[in-house]
Parts: structure tokens; C-alpha cells; sequence
């Protein structure tokens, strides 16, 4: 699997694309601190790709039985876009997944220009009156078997459409795709951190009574606060140890 182009884009089916996606690991190593989107377990750095800007996620060191399986995250983000883009939700479009050696290998897709995150409206940066059409989006999403198991507010990308915003998933090596229980997808919805702003609106999306979902989503919300902050205070380990 080292240097393997797992998926690739059929625009990017050309000797040229192909000999770029086998040098990535040295065109990640190389991008300049301006580039670097963010760089911790994984790095995510943008670069100009064969046909525009693109975002390159490097995946860390992979788990021994990842590698074992010759399974990578670089794979499942591809694949899990493109099921993503089926159903007609927005993720940058797919471009290429490339193996190597000892990691989770290199996933590409399109930059997307000009986008916020949910962290603004988390924090007040926009109004408050986005966040009703935030939480029937995340009701849509799960209505259509979509289960982001990841959806932190900075994996939800709002980008402009008029008055509105378009929402775009980011970031999905870790999903799943079937039903998606009440339970479930309110446990979903407490990683959005938006003060509880967004259980009503959800849950009227759902076809669900609200106080019903108030009465999970609290409690939710508290074993996800619980949660994270166990894992900030032992991520410098988990880091260390490789998990």
C-alpha cells in the first residue's frame, strides 16, 4: 500500500494528476506555515492541486490493526463522501485517496472559498437566527441515514447562499449510515455546543415532542460535557501512546 492511489477523481485521471498524489507526502512536509490549515494527530494544509486549491487532511500513524486490515482513513473519507453527495447533502468534492506507509494515508478534496464555521454562531459572531435552520439541517441529515459521528462545531462549514447559508459536512472518516435513532442523533447534536439553542427546533424537524427530546437532550448534553472534558485532560497521553 505505500505510495497507492486508492480513489481518484475521474478530472484527476491523467499522468500528471497521478504523479502529483504520489509526491504528497513531500508536498505536505514542504507547505509553508501559511498553508497549514491545522496540524496536531492529523494536518490539514491547502495547496494547489492538478485542477485548483485544494485541502489535503494527512491522517496520522495508523492503528496496527488498521494496518493489518490494509484499511485506511484516506479511503472511508472518500467513500463516505461520495455516499454524502448522493443523497444530496454538500461536502467539498472528493479528489483523491492516496496510501502510505505507517499512516492513515492522504485524503484530497476541493478548497471551498469563503466559508464560516458553526463556531460563529456558537459564539455570536452570527446571529442567532441562523441557528433554527442549523438544527433542521442536522434533522435532515439524520432523517436521510447520515450519522456524522464526528459533528463538532468546526465540522460544519456555513457557506453563503443569499440571506442563507448552504451547510457543508468536512471531515467524514468517521461516520456511519443507516437509521439514526432519536437518541443517537441528539447525542449528535450536543457536540454543536449552541447552548441548547438547537433540541426545539430539531426536534420539531423530527416530528418528535419537544419536551421528550429536551428531557434526552439534557441529559446527553451532560454525559458530552463530561466526555470532552475527560478527553482534554488526557489527550496529551492518548497522543503519546498513539490513540
Amino acid at each position: 500500500m505505500t505510495g497507492a492511489i486508492l480513489r481518484l477523481h475521474g478530472s484527476w485521471d491523467t499522468d500528471a494528476s497521478r504523479a502529483w498524489c504520489l509526491e504528497l507526502p513531500e508536498l505536505v512536509a514542504a507547505a509553508p506555515p501559511a498553508a497549514v490549515v491545522y496540524r496536531a494527530r492529523n494536518t490539514l494544509v491547502r495547496l494547489d492541486g492538478p485542477t485548483g486549491p485544494v485541502v489535503v487532511k494527512a491522517f496520522g500513524k495508523g492503528k496496527p490493526w488498521r494496518l493489518h486490515l490494509n484499511t485506511s482513513k484516506a479511503a472511508e473519507s472518500w467513500d463516505h463522501a461520495v455516499r454524502v453527495l448522493r443523497v444530496g447533502l454538500s461536502t467539498p468534492e472528493p479528489r483523491a485517496a492516496v496510501a502510505a506507509s505507517g499512516t492513515g494515508g492522504f485524503f484530497v478534496c476541493d478548497w471551498v472559498e469563503g466559508c464560516r464555521s458553526v463556531w460563529d454562531l456558537h459564539d455570536g459572531t452570527l446571529a442567532a437566527e441562523h441557528l433554527p435552520r442549523l438544527a433542521e439541517y442536522v434533522a435532515r441529515m439524520h432523517e436521510l441515514g447520515v450519522h456524522h459521528r464526528d459533528l463538532t462545531p468546526g465540522n460544519v462549514l456555513l457557506r453563503e447562499a443569499g440571506k442563507e447559508f448552504e451547510h457543508v459536512l468536512i471531515d467524514l472518516n468517521r461516520m456511519q449510515f443507516g437509521p439514526v435513532s432519536l437518541t443517537v442523533g441528539l447525542a449528535a447534536l450536543a457536540k454543536l455546543e449552541c447552548h441548547g439553542a438547537l433540541c426545539a427546533p430539531y426536534a420539531v424537524a423530527r416530528g418528535v415532542e419537544v419536551a421528550k427530546a429536551r428531557r434526552i437532550y439534557n441529559r446527553l448534553t451532560l454525559i458530552e460535557r463530561t466526555t470532552r472534558a475527560f478527553k482534554n485532560a488526557t489527550r496529551p497521553l492518548r497522543r503519546k501512546v498513539g490513540l
